[in-house]
């Protein structure tokens, strides 16, 4: 590793080592004063009256009710997408996707009827064609929608055990982790039909037990989470097993309970529901930082599901921004969280008084050097 970037990276795991202090008075920062900040809290949603009026609220009016007085928190929310404008909310307990939109403050769930109707979704992902696709566990399968939310066709189930749990879209594929079957299924975007199953080959490197969540990088890489293993398992995009991403253990950079991941920025961000944080690694799996934690004060974290980083969408929390003015957001950050605050948006930048502090060394677009093999969990094929 560049010398610079891991002592950045040291600098900035020191800082994160203690989380913000009780009740805090100003902007909620990760890390927290005096060191620089890189993630600013800006707000949570745990209900409709989060985002609308109580007396306009169907969250607060039809699922808790006009006569309770006290704010019920939404069932279990799961993944988080961005787009035209609003984030879409996948819900197992609630058994929908609710539509957030913070600028016009509404929050509905989408109807969808017929066969386009949801059991237990946990993903949703939107196609550049328009076309919408749901990772829903309880149909055991991937429900294709148009621009519109109406049915176009269901894929899978696969096996009788298929359990669809998150989506990732590269370019003509259709990346499917079925939970269920212990696997995961790439499948061309338009027809459906499977091209290859990863994480069922019979060795060590590369079979999976509990696959929970993808992603895919710019170049195509493959990073499937297997919770049960604690690890990343990295392939090309051609299927060709590359390495591992992560091990057992309670240092940053180790994993415990791990569970969604996304890319952004030549970087790995990483939901781990035993430290109740998000870390960030590089793609060697080296840390450099982490945010969260336990508790409840703003911006911590209780068992977080999911983590998504979008573009776009700042825009949408002008009124938080304005909370640091010497804060310059780049990257809009969501952690979905199945206890607590359950939905946490933060911002990713830097504080313009103290740019002076980071390390602008460029993350490498793939490991230069071979990592460390992670020892071989007991029970995987020989």
């Amino acid at each position: 590793m560049n010398s610079r970037l891991q002592a950045g990276a040291l600098l900035l795991l020191a800082a994160c080592a203690t989380p913000p202090p009780e009740g805090p008075k100003g902007p909620v920062t990760f890390p927290p004063p005096p060191d620089p900040p890189r993630m600013l809290f800006l707000r949570s949603v745990s209900s409709g009256e989060d985002v609308e009026p109580r007396e306009s609220s169907w969250l607060a009016n039809i699922v808790v009710g006009e006569e309770q007085g006290d704010q019920k928190p939404m069932g279990k929310p799961c993944a988080v997408s961005f787009h035209d404008g609003c984030f879409f909310v996948t819900d197992t307990e609630m058994q929908c996707i609710f539509r957030l939109d913070l600028v016009n403050k509404k929050a509905e769930p989408i109807d969808l009827q017929g066969r386009a109707k949801v059991v237990a979704p946990m993903a949703v992902r939107f196609a550049p064609n328009g076309n919408v696709y749901v990772a829903d566990r309880g149909r055991k399968q991937v429900v294709v929608l148009d621009a519109n939310f109406q049915w176009l066709k269901e894929l899978g189930p696969w096996e009788d055990k298929s359990g669809p749990t998150d989506l990732a879209i590269w370019q003509d594929r259709l990346y499917v982790v079925d939970a269920g079957a212990s696997c995961l299924r790439v499948l061309d975007l338009d027809t459906g039909k499977e091209l290859q199953v990863l994480g069922k080959a019979e060795n060590k490197d590369e079979f999976c037990r509990g696959p929970t969540n993808v992603a895919v990088d710019d170049n195509g890489f493959v990073y499937l989470v297997d919770a049960i293993y604690m690890r990343i398992v990295v392939w090309d995009k051609d299927g060709k097993f590359v390495r591992h991403v992560g091990k057992s253990g309670d240092a940053p950079g180790y994993l415990a309970r791990p569970k969604g991941v996304t890319y952004a920025d030549q970087m790995l961000w990483i939901c781990d529901n035993a430290f109740n944080n998000c870390q960030i690694l590089d793609l060697d799996g080296r840390p450099l930082m982490f945010f969260g934690g336990a508790g409840d004060t703003p911006g911590c974290m209780s068992h977080p599901r999911m983590v998504s980083v979008f573009r776009e969408g700042l825009d949408q929390f002008r009124a938080e921004l304005a909370q640091d003015p010497d804060f310059v957001a780049e990257r809009l950050v969501v952690v979905t969280n199945l206890w607590g605050k359950k939905i946490n948006f933060y911002a990713f930048g830097k504080s313009k008084s103290a740019h002076f502090h980071y390390e602008d060394v460029p993350l490498p677009a793939q490991p230069t050097t071979p990592p460390e093999p992670a020892p071989a969990p007991a029970d995987a094929p020989k």
